[in-house]
């Protein structure tokens, strides 16, 4: 804040020494200074002459009351999908470790894939190899719980999902 600035705010608060009024009258003698003068002291008078309304009584005390007492409804139904996905992943992760220790469970694993396969009518040969790999095993895994996870982030924010599903279906 320039010098002129401060004269001026001090003469509107009437708080100018005689000093100060004739450095005030100093500066004013510059045009644009005039003229930014004359146009605060515009305004000044506008906004003393305004009136002042004051507030309903306990104003404050009403809104506080209705926002402590405001109840909101607990959505159940992305508790009730985000138990389900978290269940889901948690049995993936008991599924492939349960059958999978690397060593003697592994064929075990493999026997069980291949019955399952032959009753299937497909070519165990080719898919018990596959699933024997250790990688394989692993990315499968972090697939699904990526997959999984996913799943669980879409439906927990169920409003958005809601509109979202309701946009592409034309609702």
């Amino acid at each position: 804040m320039n010098k002129f600035d401060e004269l001026t705010n001090k003469y509107f608060d009437n708080d100018i020494s005689q000093n100060e009024l004739t450095e005030l009258n100093e500066f004013l003698k510059d045009p644009n200074n005039e003229l930014l003068f004359k146009a605060t002291q515009n305004l000044e008078s506008i906004l003393r002459q305004g009136k002042n309304i004051n507030a309903p009584e306990m104003i404050e005390e009403k809104f506080m009351n209705k926002i402590l007492h405001h109840k909101t409804r607990t959505e159940v139904f992305p508790i009730f999908i985000a138990s389900i996905f978290i269940l889901s992943i948690v049995s993936v992760f008991v599924f492939v470790f349960s059958f999978t220790d690397f060593n003697t469970r592994q064929i075990e694993f493999s026997i069980k894939i291949e019955q399952f396969i032959r009753s299937m009518n497909i070519s165990p040969i080719s898919f018990s190899l596959f699933v024997k790999n250790k990688i394989v095993t692993i990315i499968g895994l972090s697939s699904s719980f990526f997959l999984l996870l996913s799943f669980l982030l879409s439906v927990v924010s169920h409003k958005a999902f809601k509109e979202k599903i309701n946009k592409y279906s034309g609702i």
